[in-house]
């Protein structure tokens, strides 16, 4: 975990330099040239074109759950997890927000949706160094890589506390001599390898796919907020939900709302996939009793 992490920070941290590098040499160069035009209008397909890009771009926010995923490996988790979660969710909306405000704004958003390289081609209007033009092309790669990093990481922990659990086999629980879930390891990388393949690396596809399974997940956490805070009322808690009911309530509805607008396809190979999972758990149970 320590060499994971320290190899994930340093791809973070180039990622978010030139996000930032292009927020401020973009904005600086609208600040200057003052032309607003591509962002009337506000909502050029209408606000059901906005849930429809929301409910692909939702894979972006998803990262956060890893935070919680890796818990056991965090040292004092009950005062730095929530802690970690709740900043890195904002400065990773503070980011998003401003990488789409200057995108949007220094080029058409028609013409950037069907760029291959779409911030630096944006970049490309406000500045000419190509230095900066090609840390911005090659921060696409650290985010990639990093995302894949931690994807790999937290789908292999959720692997081994189901295993552990008794929910998938008991084989995947084993841990090698330096404490790592190495079979999870290997498992997740192969069947995100497999899932890219079969999908040829079609991105809709896969952010609808992963999305779907990601919502439903949210879905679950906010509902087990409920019932936990009904069931669990005296319960130490480090942390309390602001709002509360109406975080979690709210956290339902979208959930909902926005599986809606995702991918028809998506969701069906998604079901299945969700279908597989539970006959692999009813075949489990059915092994483990006797």
């Amino acid at each position: 975990m320590k060499e994971a992490s320290g190899t994930n920070n340093a791809l973070v941290i180039l990622k978010v330099l030139a996000l930032v590098l292009f927020v401020v040499i973009g904005g600086y160069y609208l600040l200057l040239h003052g032309d607003y035009s591509n962002y009337y209008p506000f909502f050029p397909n209408g606000i059901k074109g906005m849930l429809s890009g929301a409910a692909i771009i939702f894979f972006a926010f998803i990262g956060f759950n890893t935070v919680a995923m890796v818990a056991e490996e965090v040292k004092d988790p009950e005062r730095n997890v929530h802690r970690a979660i709740i900043l890195s969710f904002a400065i990773c909306t503070i980011l998003y927000i401003g990488v789409a405000i200057v995108a949007v704004g220094l080029i058409n958003w028609q013409i950037l949706g069907m760029s291959k390289a779409p911030l630096e081609l944006a970049l490309g209007i406000a500045t000419s160094n190509p230095l900066f033009l090609k840390f911005v092309a090659v921060s696409a790669l650290f985010a990639t890589t990093s995302v894949i990093l931690s994807s790999i990481i937290g789908a292999s922990r959720a692997l081994f506390a189901m295993a552990r659990h008794g929910v998938i086999p008991k084989v995947l629980a084993k841990v090698s001599s330096q404490g790592i879930p190495s079979a999870t390891v290997i498992l997740s990388g192969v069947v995100i390898s497999l899932i890219v393949l079969l999908t040829n690396a079609n991105l809709a596809w896969l952010a609808s796919i992963f999305n779907f399974g990601t919502l439903l997940t949210f879905f679950f956490i906010n509902a087990s907020l409920l019932q936990l805070r009904r069931t669990m009322p005296d319960a130490n808690r480090q942390f309390r939900v602001p709002l509360y009911p109406i975080t979690p309530i709210l956290g339902v509805l979208s959930c909902v709302a926005l599986t809606f607008f995702l991918n028809i396809n998506a969701i069906i190979a998604s079901a299945g996939w969700i279908s597989v999972g539970i006959l692999a758990f009813v075949i489990n149970q059915q092994h483990e009793n006797k």
